[in-house]
């Protein structure tokens, strides 16, 4: 019993980190853009399950960081800054080698 609650435990975790990876790919896009960004556009750059980039796409609007327009999404202020300083880091593995 306590096995399948660790491993329960254990996915939670890589699930969370997933979410944090995908939020500042989600960042990073619209950060490189500067301007609104599709719905398309970040299934094709960020290559995960689109649960998670649903998630992660409630989250940053719920934490102030993006805004949505029908099927397209643009930084707040606050989301301009936190990109800022994402954009100084190496990118994730979720973004598309190119």
């Amino acid at each position: 019993m306590f096995r399948s609650l660790e491993r329960c435990g254990s996915n939670m975790n890589k699930e969370f980190g997933i979410i944090k990876i995908v939020k500042e790919d989600i960042l990073r896009i619209l950060g490189e853009e500067r301007s609104r960004v599709s719905l398309e556009i970040l299934k094709e750059e960020i290559k995960v399950s689109l649960s998670f980039i649903y998630e992660a796409i409630e989250e940053l609007e719920r934490e102030g960081l993006i805004q949505s327009q029908q099927s397209f999404f643009t930084l707040t202020k606050k989301g301009e800054e936190n990109a800022k300083e994402i954009l100084k880091k190496p990118e994730p593995r979720t973004r598309r080698i190119k």
